[in-house]
Protein backbone atom coordinates (compact mmCIF):
# COMPACT_ATOMS: atom_id res chain seq x y z
CA UNK A 1 0.00 0.00 0.00
CA UNK A 2 3.00 2.22 1.04
CA UNK A 3 4.37 1.63 -2.59
CA UNK A 4 1.00 3.11 -4.08
CA UNK A 5 1.21 5.79 -1.84
CA UNK A 6 4.68 6.96 -3.50
CA UNK A 7 2.89 7.70 -6.89
CA UNK A 8 1.08 10.59 -8.55
CA UNK A 9 -2.01 9.77 -6.69
CA UNK A 10 -0.65 9.07 -3.30
CA UNK A 11 1.15 12.55 -3.83
CA UNK A 12 -1.95 14.66 -4.79
CA UNK A 13 -3.92 12.64 -1.61
CA UNK A 14 -1.18 13.69 0.63
CA UNK A 15 -1.04 17.47 -0.53
CA UNK A 16 -4.77 17.67 -0.64
CA UNK A 17 -5.02 16.20 3.11
CA UNK A 18 -2.17 19.34 4.34
CA UNK A 19 -4.02 21.93 2.43
CA UNK A 20 -7.77 20.20 3.84
CA UNK A 21 -5.92 20.55 7.52
CA UNK A 22 -4.08 24.04 6.79
CA UNK A 23 -6.87 26.14 4.91
CA UNK A 24 -10.34 24.73 6.11
CA UNK A 25 -10.72 24.84 9.80
CA UNK A 26 -12.39 28.23 10.50
CA UNK A 27 -12.26 29.34 6.53
CA UNK A 28 -15.26 31.50 7.83
CA UNK A 29 -14.32 32.03 11.11
CA UNK A 30 -13.02 35.64 11.42
CA UNK A 31 -14.71 38.22 10.24
CA UNK A 32 -13.89 40.09 7.26
CA UNK A 33 -11.27 42.17 8.95
CA UNK A 34 -9.28 43.26 5.92
CA UNK A 35 -10.76 46.45 4.38
CA UNK A 36 -10.30 44.39 0.77
CA UNK A 37 -11.99 41.60 1.98
CA UNK A 38 -15.03 43.64 3.00
CA UNK A 39 -14.79 45.25 -0.30
CA UNK A 40 -14.15 42.67 -2.70
CA UNK A 41 -17.31 40.50 -0.95
CA UNK A 42 -19.56 43.23 -0.69
CA UNK A 43 -18.93 44.05 -4.34
CA UNK A 44 -19.57 39.91 -5.42
CA UNK A 45 -22.69 40.29 -3.34
CA UNK A 46 -24.13 43.20 -5.45
CA UNK A 47 -23.62 41.47 -8.84
CA UNK A 48 -25.03 38.09 -7.31
CA UNK A 49 -28.50 40.09 -5.92
CA UNK A 50 -28.44 42.34 -9.24
CA UNK A 51 -27.79 39.92 -11.74
CA UNK A 52 -25.15 42.57 -13.36
CA UNK A 53 -21.93 40.26 -13.69
CA UNK A 54 -20.13 42.55 -16.04
CA UNK A 55 -20.03 46.41 -13.94
CA UNK A 56 -18.30 45.88 -10.22
CA UNK A 57 -20.10 48.12 -7.19
CA UNK A 58 -19.45 48.91 -4.16
CA UNK A 59 -23.07 50.43 -2.53
CA UNK A 60 -23.87 50.40 -5.65
CA UNK A 61 -21.14 53.03 -7.21
CA UNK A 62 -18.73 52.06 -9.32
CA UNK A 63 -15.57 50.07 -8.33
CA UNK A 64 -12.47 50.13 -10.11
CA UNK A 65 -9.96 48.11 -8.15
CA UNK A 66 -10.24 45.01 -9.59
CA UNK A 67 -11.61 43.10 -12.56
CA UNK A 68 -14.59 40.43 -12.13
CA UNK A 69 -13.11 36.93 -11.89
CA UNK A 70 -13.02 37.05 -8.19
CA UNK A 71 -16.39 38.32 -7.68
CA UNK A 72 -17.94 35.85 -10.42
CA UNK A 73 -16.44 32.64 -8.59
CA UNK A 74 -17.76 34.17 -4.99
CA UNK A 75 -20.95 34.91 -6.45
CA UNK A 76 -21.33 31.29 -7.62
CA UNK A 77 -19.82 30.22 -4.26
CA UNK A 78 -22.92 32.20 -2.70
CA UNK A 79 -25.04 30.51 -5.09
CA UNK A 80 -24.23 26.69 -3.60
CA UNK A 81 -23.68 28.08 0.31
CA UNK A 82 -25.42 30.96 1.15
CA UNK A 83 -23.73 34.67 1.46
CA UNK A 84 -21.46 33.84 4.36
CA UNK A 85 -17.69 34.87 4.89
CA UNK A 86 -16.88 30.98 4.31
CA UNK A 87 -17.92 31.21 0.68
CA UNK A 88 -15.77 34.58 0.07
CA UNK A 89 -12.64 32.78 0.80
CA UNK A 90 -13.94 30.05 -0.94
CA UNK A 91 -11.94 30.60 -3.86
CA UNK A 92 -8.84 31.53 -2.66
CA UNK A 93 -9.11 28.57 -0.62
CA UNK A 94 -9.91 26.46 -3.94
CA UNK A 95 -7.14 28.32 -5.82
CA UNK A 96 -4.53 27.59 -3.30
CA UNK A 97 -5.22 23.84 -3.79
CA UNK A 98 -4.74 23.75 -7.39
CA UNK A 99 -1.57 25.78 -6.72
CA UNK A 100 -0.66 23.36 -4.38
CA UNK A 101 -1.17 20.97 -7.54
CA UNK A 102 0.29 22.88 -9.97
CA UNK A 103 3.68 23.07 -8.15
CA UNK A 104 3.92 19.32 -7.82
CA UNK A 105 3.43 18.86 -11.69
CA UNK A 106 5.90 21.75 -12.80
CA UNK A 107 8.30 19.98 -9.61
CA UNK A 108 7.90 16.31 -11.60
CA UNK A 109 8.86 18.45 -14.69
CA UNK A 110 12.41 20.31 -13.49
CA UNK A 111 13.27 17.60 -10.88
CA UNK A 112 12.09 14.15 -9.85
CA UNK A 113 9.03 13.28 -7.92
CA UNK A 114 10.12 13.89 -4.81
CA UNK A 115 11.76 17.36 -5.05
CA UNK A 116 8.09 18.20 -6.65
CA UNK A 117 6.22 16.52 -3.53
CA UNK A 118 8.79 18.39 -0.84
CA UNK A 119 8.01 21.81 -2.90
CA UNK A 120 4.22 21.21 -2.41
CA UNK A 121 4.57 20.85 1.56
CA UNK A 122 6.77 23.93 1.34
CA UNK A 123 4.44 25.98 -0.48
CA UNK A 124 1.73 25.02 1.48
CA UNK A 125 3.18 25.18 4.99
CA UNK A 126 4.64 28.76 4.17
CA UNK A 127 2.69 31.77 6.24
CA UNK A 128 2.09 33.68 3.00
CA UNK A 129 0.90 31.13 0.87
CA UNK A 130 -1.76 29.74 3.92
CA UNK A 131 -2.84 33.76 4.48
CA UNK A 132 -3.62 33.88 0.99
CA UNK A 133 -5.85 31.09 1.00
CA UNK A 134 -7.94 32.58 3.64
CA UNK A 135 -8.08 36.17 1.96
CA UNK A 136 -11.13 36.82 0.02
CA UNK A 137 -8.83 38.63 -2.79
CA UNK A 138 -7.46 37.54 -5.92
CA UNK A 139 -3.96 37.26 -5.04
CA UNK A 140 -4.69 33.24 -4.89
CA UNK A 141 -6.12 33.18 -8.19
CA UNK A 142 -2.90 35.42 -9.51
CA UNK A 143 -0.85 32.78 -8.12
CA UNK A 144 -2.59 30.10 -9.52
CA UNK A 145 -2.51 31.65 -12.69
CA UNK A 146 1.15 32.38 -13.01
CA UNK A 147 1.98 29.03 -11.86
CA UNK A 148 0.01 27.45 -14.81
CA UNK A 149 1.11 29.92 -17.73
CA UNK A 150 4.96 29.03 -15.96
CA UNK A 151 4.26 25.78 -15.98
CA UNK A 152 2.91 25.89 -19.67
CA UNK A 153 6.09 28.21 -20.62
CA UNK A 154 8.40 25.60 -19.23
CA UNK A 155 6.13 22.72 -21.17
CA UNK A 156 6.89 24.48 -24.43
CA UNK A 157 10.26 25.58 -24.12
CA UNK A 158 10.99 21.67 -23.37
CA UNK A 159 8.70 20.07 -25.98
CA UNK A 160 7.48 22.63 -28.00
CA UNK A 161 3.72 21.17 -28.87
CA UNK A 162 1.14 23.91 -28.19
CA UNK A 163 1.15 24.54 -24.51
CA UNK A 164 1.75 28.28 -25.38
CA UNK A 165 -2.22 27.69 -25.74
CA UNK A 166 -2.32 26.73 -21.95
CA UNK A 167 -0.14 30.05 -21.46
CA UNK A 168 -2.22 32.12 -23.40
CA UNK A 169 -5.45 30.91 -21.41
CA UNK A 170 -3.58 31.28 -17.93
CA UNK A 171 -2.49 34.70 -18.73
CA UNK A 172 -5.85 35.61 -19.56
CA UNK A 173 -7.54 34.84 -16.52
CA UNK A 174 -5.29 36.17 -14.53
CA UNK A 175 -5.56 39.33 -16.71
CA UNK A 176 -9.13 38.83 -15.61
CA UNK A 177 -8.09 38.03 -11.83
CA UNK A 178 -6.13 41.38 -11.25
CA UNK A 179 -4.46 43.02 -14.28
CA UNK A 180 -1.78 43.66 -16.33
CA UNK A 181 0.99 41.99 -14.36
CA UNK A 182 -0.49 38.50 -15.19
CA UNK A 183 0.88 38.95 -18.75
CA UNK A 184 3.57 41.72 -18.26
CA UNK A 185 5.86 39.67 -15.97
CA UNK A 186 4.96 35.78 -17.17
CA UNK A 187 6.61 37.69 -20.76
CA UNK A 188 9.16 39.08 -18.58
CA UNK A 189 10.62 35.73 -17.45
CA UNK A 190 10.29 33.63 -20.63
CA UNK A 191 12.16 36.68 -22.15
CA UNK A 192 14.84 36.81 -19.18
CA UNK A 193 14.94 33.15 -19.68
CA UNK A 194 15.60 33.18 -23.31
CA UNK A 195 17.80 35.96 -22.96
CA UNK A 196 20.13 34.31 -19.93
CA UNK A 197 20.12 30.44 -22.19
CA UNK A 198 20.68 32.52 -25.59
CA UNK A 199 17.78 29.95 -26.62
CA UNK A 200 15.40 32.23 -29.23
CA UNK A 201 12.43 31.48 -31.37
CA UNK A 202 11.20 33.08 -33.94
CA UNK A 203 8.08 35.95 -33.28
CA UNK A 204 5.93 34.22 -36.04
CA UNK A 205 5.57 31.11 -34.54
CA UNK A 206 2.54 29.67 -34.81
CA UNK A 207 1.76 28.31 -31.14
CA UNK A 208 3.03 31.90 -30.26
CA UNK A 209 0.10 33.74 -32.12
CA UNK A 210 -2.35 30.74 -30.92
CA UNK A 211 -1.83 31.44 -27.65
CA UNK A 212 -1.92 35.47 -27.83
CA UNK A 213 -5.10 34.63 -29.59
CA UNK A 214 -6.60 32.60 -26.84
CA UNK A 215 -5.81 35.20 -24.35
CA UNK A 216 -7.53 37.96 -26.37
CA UNK A 217 -10.62 35.42 -26.65
CA UNK A 218 -10.79 34.78 -22.35
CA UNK A 219 -9.82 38.27 -21.27
CA UNK A 220 -11.11 41.04 -24.59
CA UNK A 221 -14.79 40.55 -24.27
CA UNK A 222 -15.16 41.55 -20.57
CA UNK A 223 -13.11 44.27 -20.76
CA UNK A 224 -14.12 46.04 -23.77
CA UNK A 225 -18.37 45.12 -22.51
CA UNK A 226 -17.29 47.24 -18.71
CA UNK A 227 -15.95 49.72 -20.87
CA UNK A 228 -19.02 49.83 -23.06
CA UNK A 229 -21.22 49.75 -20.05
CA UNK A 230 -19.26 52.47 -18.06
CA UNK A 231 -17.99 54.76 -21.29
CA UNK A 232 -14.66 53.78 -20.37
CA UNK A 233 -14.74 55.34 -16.78
CA UNK A 234 -13.60 51.91 -15.25
CA UNK A 235 -11.04 51.03 -17.75
CA UNK A 236 -9.49 54.77 -17.81
CA UNK A 237 -9.18 54.55 -13.45
CA UNK A 238 -8.83 50.57 -13.46
CA UNK A 239 -5.51 51.16 -15.86
CA UNK A 240 -4.17 54.71 -14.52
CA UNK A 241 -5.09 54.72 -11.29
CA UNK A 242 -4.82 50.83 -10.03
CA UNK A 243 -1.72 50.25 -12.39
CA UNK A 244 0.14 53.29 -13.28
CA UNK A 245 -0.37 55.21 -10.24
CA UNK A 246 0.66 52.04 -7.82
CA UNK A 247 4.12 52.14 -9.77
CA UNK A 248 5.50 55.51 -9.96
CA UNK A 249 3.50 56.72 -6.87
CA UNK A 250 2.64 55.53 -3.10
CA UNK A 251 -0.79 54.86 -2.81
CA UNK A 252 -3.00 54.66 0.35
CA UNK A 253 0.31 54.92 2.21
CA UNK A 254 1.74 51.56 1.43
CA UNK A 255 5.22 52.05 1.37
CA UNK A 256 8.13 50.79 2.20
CA UNK A 257 12.53 50.67 1.68
CA UNK A 258 14.42 48.75 -1.05
CA UNK A 259 14.74 46.17 0.99
CA UNK A 260 10.69 45.71 1.48
CA UNK A 261 10.22 42.57 0.19
CA UNK A 262 13.44 40.91 1.36
CA UNK A 263 12.34 40.92 4.65
CA UNK A 264 8.62 40.35 3.44
CA UNK A 265 9.87 36.65 2.02
CA UNK A 266 11.68 36.25 5.58
CA UNK A 267 8.45 36.17 7.21
CA UNK A 268 6.73 34.75 4.31
CA UNK A 269 8.48 32.09 3.38
CA UNK A 270 8.87 31.13 7.24
CA UNK A 271 9.93 28.62 8.59
CA UNK A 272 11.40 27.72 5.08
CA UNK A 273 13.03 30.28 5.10
CA UNK A 274 15.74 29.79 7.38
CA UNK A 275 17.45 27.77 4.21
CA UNK A 276 17.15 30.55 2.32
CA UNK A 277 20.62 31.33 2.01
CA UNK A 278 21.79 27.84 1.23
CA UNK A 279 19.10 27.57 -1.39
CA UNK A 280 20.28 30.58 -3.17
CA UNK A 281 23.50 29.49 -3.31
CA UNK A 282 22.89 26.00 -4.72
CA UNK A 283 20.68 27.27 -6.94
CA UNK A 284 23.34 30.00 -8.12
CA UNK A 285 26.56 27.74 -8.44
CA UNK A 286 23.97 24.55 -9.51
CA UNK A 287 24.81 25.08 -13.47
CA UNK A 288 28.76 25.76 -12.50
CA UNK A 289 28.57 22.25 -11.27
CA UNK A 290 26.89 20.98 -13.79
CA UNK A 291 29.40 22.21 -15.95
CA UNK A 292 32.04 21.29 -14.42
CA UNK A 293 31.34 17.54 -14.72
CA UNK A 294 29.23 17.51 -18.08
CA UNK A 295 31.39 19.99 -20.19
CA UNK A 296 29.78 22.88 -22.16
CA UNK A 297 26.46 20.49 -22.85
CA UNK A 298 23.49 22.17 -20.87
CA UNK A 299 21.41 19.90 -18.61
CA UNK A 300 17.83 19.96 -17.84
CA UNK A 301 18.36 20.64 -14.22
CA UNK A 302 20.71 23.41 -14.49
CA UNK A 303 18.21 24.84 -16.99
CA UNK A 304 15.83 24.32 -14.68
CA UNK A 305 17.29 25.60 -12.02
CA UNK A 306 17.85 29.32 -14.22
CA UNK A 307 14.63 29.22 -15.01
CA UNK A 308 13.20 29.15 -11.25
CA UNK A 309 15.98 31.71 -10.19
CA UNK A 310 14.40 33.98 -13.32
CA UNK A 311 10.62 33.95 -12.17
CA UNK A 312 11.97 34.85 -8.98
CA UNK A 313 14.15 38.28 -10.12
CA UNK A 314 11.39 39.20 -12.32
CA UNK A 315 8.92 39.25 -9.49
CA UNK A 316 10.94 40.90 -6.75
CA UNK A 317 13.12 43.19 -8.91
CA UNK A 318 9.57 44.28 -10.57
CA UNK A 319 7.50 45.26 -7.27
CA UNK A 320 11.14 46.57 -5.78
CA UNK A 321 10.94 49.38 -8.35
CA UNK A 322 7.28 49.92 -7.76
CA UNK A 323 6.64 52.62 -5.53
CA UNK A 324 3.31 50.81 -4.08
CA UNK A 325 4.42 47.99 -1.98
CA UNK A 326 2.01 45.07 -0.04
CA UNK A 327 3.32 42.07 0.98
CA UNK A 328 1.41 40.40 -1.18
CA UNK A 329 2.10 41.55 -4.33
CA UNK A 330 5.17 39.01 -5.16
CA UNK A 331 2.89 36.04 -3.44
CA UNK A 332 3.48 34.39 -7.46
CA UNK A 333 7.34 34.43 -6.42
CA UNK A 334 6.38 31.91 -3.89
CA UNK A 335 6.01 29.00 -5.83
CA UNK A 336 9.71 29.51 -7.47
CA UNK A 337 11.07 29.98 -4.24
CA UNK A 338 9.55 27.06 -2.77
CA UNK A 339 10.81 24.86 -5.60
CA UNK A 340 14.72 25.87 -5.63
CA UNK A 341 14.61 25.40 -1.66
CA UNK A 342 12.99 21.64 -2.24
CA UNK A 343 15.89 21.09 -4.99
CA UNK A 344 18.62 21.78 -2.65
CA UNK A 345 16.92 20.01 0.56
CA UNK A 346 16.28 17.03 -1.97
CA UNK A 347 19.86 17.11 -3.44
CA UNK A 348 21.15 17.37 0.61
CA UNK A 349 19.24 14.42 1.54
CA UNK A 350 20.35 12.73 -1.31
CA UNK A 351 24.04 13.35 -0.32
CA UNK A 352 24.25 15.41 -3.92
CA UNK A 353 25.39 18.52 -2.43
CA UNK A 354 28.10 19.26 0.71
CA UNK A 355 27.59 22.06 2.76
CA UNK A 356 30.09 23.96 5.44
CA UNK A 357 29.54 22.45 9.02
CA UNK A 358 28.17 25.67 10.32
CA UNK A 359 25.35 26.06 7.69
CA UNK A 360 22.65 23.95 8.37
CA UNK A 361 23.23 24.72 12.65
CA UNK A 362 23.07 28.19 11.81
CA UNK A 363 19.87 27.75 10.13
CA UNK A 364 18.20 26.04 12.75
CA UNK A 365 19.61 28.27 14.98
CA UNK A 366 17.74 30.91 12.76
CA UNK A 367 14.25 28.67 13.19
CA UNK A 368 14.94 28.56 17.57
CA UNK A 369 15.23 32.88 17.07
CA UNK A 370 12.34 33.06 15.12
CA UNK A 371 10.23 30.96 18.10
CA UNK A 372 11.92 33.84 20.82
CA UNK A 373 10.91 36.84 18.19
CA UNK A 374 6.95 35.40 18.28
CA UNK A 375 6.15 34.31 21.36
CA UNK A 376 8.26 37.35 22.76
CA UNK A 377 6.89 40.03 20.66
CA UNK A 378 3.28 38.34 21.18
CA UNK A 379 4.12 39.20 24.71
CA UNK A 380 5.69 43.00 24.39
CA UNK A 381 2.47 44.05 22.36
CA UNK A 382 0.07 42.98 24.83
CA UNK A 383 -0.80 44.01 27.96
CA UNK A 384 1.29 40.86 30.16
CA UNK A 385 4.30 42.60 30.30
CA UNK A 386 4.55 45.75 32.72
CA UNK A 387 7.16 46.83 30.54
CA UNK A 388 5.60 46.62 26.97
CA UNK A 389 5.73 49.17 24.34
CA UNK A 390 3.39 52.38 25.89
CA UNK A 391 0.28 53.52 23.82
CA UNK A 392 0.75 50.33 21.81
CA UNK A 393 -0.90 47.53 24.14
CA UNK A 394 -3.17 44.49 22.26
CA UNK A 395 -4.34 43.05 25.35
CA UNK A 396 -5.63 38.62 24.43
CA UNK A 397 -2.44 38.36 22.03
CA UNK A 398 -0.42 37.25 25.14
CA UNK A 399 -2.41 33.74 24.58
CA UNK A 400 -0.78 33.53 21.35
CA UNK A 401 3.44 33.51 22.88
CA UNK A 402 2.97 29.86 23.36
CA UNK A 403 3.27 29.13 19.50
CA UNK A 404 6.50 30.68 20.01
CA UNK A 405 7.72 27.08 21.59
CA UNK A 406 6.93 25.25 18.42
CA UNK A 407 10.13 26.92 16.45
CA UNK A 408 11.86 25.96 19.76
CA UNK A 409 10.83 22.61 19.36
CA UNK A 410 11.12 21.92 15.93
CA UNK A 411 14.31 23.78 16.19
CA UNK A 412 15.69 21.42 18.88
CA UNK A 413 13.79 17.99 17.13
CA UNK A 414 15.71 19.28 13.97
CA UNK A 415 19.34 19.75 16.19
CA UNK A 416 19.03 16.03 16.97
CA UNK A 417 17.65 15.08 13.48
CA UNK A 418 21.27 16.83 12.03
CA UNK A 419 23.56 15.39 15.57
CA UNK A 420 22.33 12.22 14.15
CA UNK A 421 22.15 12.28 10.92
CA UNK A 422 18.31 11.52 10.05
CA UNK A 423 18.49 14.00 6.81
CA UNK A 424 14.89 13.52 5.80
CA UNK A 425 14.12 13.40 9.71
CA UNK A 426 15.40 16.92 9.97
CA UNK A 427 13.11 17.89 6.82
CA UNK A 428 10.18 16.31 8.41
CA UNK A 429 10.78 18.53 11.50
CA UNK A 430 10.66 21.89 9.62
CA UNK A 431 7.72 20.57 8.01
CA UNK A 432 5.86 19.89 10.70
CA UNK A 433 6.63 23.44 12.39
CA UNK A 434 5.62 24.96 10.10
CA UNK A 435 1.79 22.73 9.55
CA UNK A 436 1.72 23.53 13.21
Amino acid sequence: MMHQFDKRAGHYVFLALVWAVLCLPNLGGPSLWDVDEGNNAECAKEMYESGNFIVPTFNYKLRLDKPALLYWLQALAYHMYGINEWAARLPSALASLLALFGVYELGRCLFDHSAALLAGLILASSIAFCAAAHFANPDALLNLCILLSMWCSWKHYMCRGWWLLGAGAACGLGLLAKGPVALLLPMATTLLFALVRRHFRPWGDPRLLAGALLFLLIAAPWYVWVGLETKGEWLTGFFWKHNVERAVGVLENHGGPFFYYGMVLLIGLAPWSIFLGPTIWHALTASQRQQAREGTMRTLRADATQFLLCWTAVWLGFFTLVRTKLPNYILPAYPALALLTASFLDDWRRDRVVLPAWVLPVSLGCLALAGIGVGGGLLLVSDALPWALPGRRLPGLEKGAWLGGIFLLGAAAAAWCLRQDKRKGLIGCVATTGIV
